[in-house]
């Protein structure tokens, strides 16, 4: 045998070992759900492209790629089974990291979150304020933030080109104000706005596209229109918030259409109902309403920024709605609007009558452990200390109409009283105290 044939079959040779090698590593996934995403977004400025409010890649199991292609329009196209693999292999050092990052302390710098699942789990790894393309001077925890670029410059090498807009038959319209001196010679249909799905949905699509928002008059308005595709959102519930993160269950994925839901397959409502019941207080939450399979409020005050949450439960998905509560340990009223009436604590409450917030207040101030001593007086937090003291926080809220919507004020104190007489020191012998009237009382011992 020649030399020449003698390194063809150790080429050859070479190469069977490298597969066999990479197929004995390979990462199972499931073919039917996502198994990839990167989603970059946040920080300043609106977003005004619908490239800006959706992830950048999102990859199915079997091939199916939807991403942001560099004219900034969302398209889809198709990996091979090998690119695939490639991609989640890749991935899987996401269960190396941990679980959150911060590149630097800066503010309003936009998350970047990438995401893998597959057969064992599902894994999140976020990094506050991260470069995808090169280092920031004085980077942070660059080494790994390194792979992380290597990892996303894996991805854009294996995107596909020149393929088309993604058909998308579910979408959200947005509707922004425009100046009015923009040129525009189309009306937008004032039917298609909001969630629409079907034919409505490839409507929008063939009209604005999946890309920069266009100008359209709406009711003798100029009017930007962004059509935004729903797809499935894989970092959610995040970790950051509440602190620790909520569970998830397994077979629940988040969508970015309105309300955040998560859908679920493979499961009924009960089964789900019943497993957050279970996961949720084995997470530190107490359970403080609930109606039976639809409808759980929990509460935690391990940390000052745990919200109230509610799980609003049906029959193919599930809603997890936050409600805020400030440092006063103030329950935010759904969908208050901060401002559009006087006082520096002021929010404006609309559709809502005064009852209704009154009765609101009532019920989700209770859940917090708050106690209502007189109408809209409520008081919180008692403790005794040694000293006699008794601490509390109270507050007053103050209902009052506003252009037929509801204001809502807080007036809020911390209280200290005494419940009972301090105990004086004890004396020593031989010292001296003055009494209330300025005389000098001095302690002998007796034998």
């Amino acid at each position: 045998m020649t030399w020449q044939m003698w390194k063809w079959v150790l080429l050859v040779a070479t190469l069977l070992g490298l597969v066999a090698v990479a197929c004995s590593h390979r990462v199972e996934y499931p073919i039917d759900r996502v198994v990839f995403q990167l989603f970059q977004g946040g920080g300043y400025g609106i977003p005004n492209r619908a490239a800006d409010m959706v992830p950048q890649v999102t990859l199915w199991g079997d091939g199916r790629v939807v991403f942001t292609a560099a004219d900034s329009i969302i398209r889809e196209g198709r990996l091979g089974r090998a690119a695939v693999d490639r991609l989640v292999n890749a991935s899987a050092l996401l269960f190396d990291l941990e679980e959150h990052y911060m590149a630097f302390d800066g503010t309003d710098a936009g998350y970047t979150f990438f995401t893998v699942e597959t057969a064992t789990g599902r894994r999140s790894v976020s990094v506050y304020g991260m470069s995808l393309d090169k280092p920031w001077p004085g980077e942070r925890e660059r080494a790994t933030l390194q792979k992380l670029r290597f990892l996303y410059k894996t991805v854009v090498a294996l995107l596909p080109h020149r393929v088309p807009v993604m058909p998308a038959d579910e979408v959200v319209v947005i509707v922004t104000p425009a100046r009015d001196d923009i040129s525009v010679a189309q009306d937008w249909p004032a039917h298609l706005t909001g969630y629409l799905k079907g034919k409505d949905a490839e409507e929008s699509v063939r009209l604005v596209g999946l890309g920069p928002a266009k100008p359209f008059r709406m009711d003798g308005k100029v009017q930007y229109v962004t059509v935004k595709p729903v797809l499935p959102i894989l970092y959610l519930p995040w970790r950051e918030w509440p602190q620790g993160g909520l569970p998830r269950h397994p077979a629940a994925t988040a969508y970015n259409a309105p309300g955040q839901p998560y859908r679920f397959t493979g499961t009924v409502q009960l089964d789900v109902a019943s497993w957050y019941r279970k996961a949720m207080a084995d997470d530190g939450w107490k359970l403080v309403k609930e109606q039976g399979y639809d409808l759980q409020v929990w509460v935690r005050q391990k940390y000052s920024s745990d919200p109230i949450v509610l799980l609003h439960f049906q029959s193919d998905h599930f809603k997890m709605q936050l409600l805020s509560v400030d440092l006063n340990g103030i329950p935010s009223y759904p969908d208050a609007l901060i401002g559009g009436c006087e006082g520096q604590s002021c929010k404006l409450v609309k559709g809502d009558t005064m009852g209704q917030a009154e009765a609101w207040f009532r019920e989700y101030m209770g859940y917090l452990g708050w106690t209502e001593k007189s109408e809209n007086l409520y008081e919180r937090d008692v403790s005794t200390r040694s000293d006699g003291k008794r601490d509390f926080y109270e507050v007053r809220l103050e209902f009052r109409t506003v252009d037929g919507n509801t204001a809502v004020t807080q007036h809020p104190a911390f209280v200290q009283q005494w419940i009972r007489p301090p105990v004086p020191p004890p004396v020593a012998c031989g010292s001296s105290t003055k009494d209330p009237g300025g005389v000098e009382q001095r302690y002998e011992c007796i034998d």
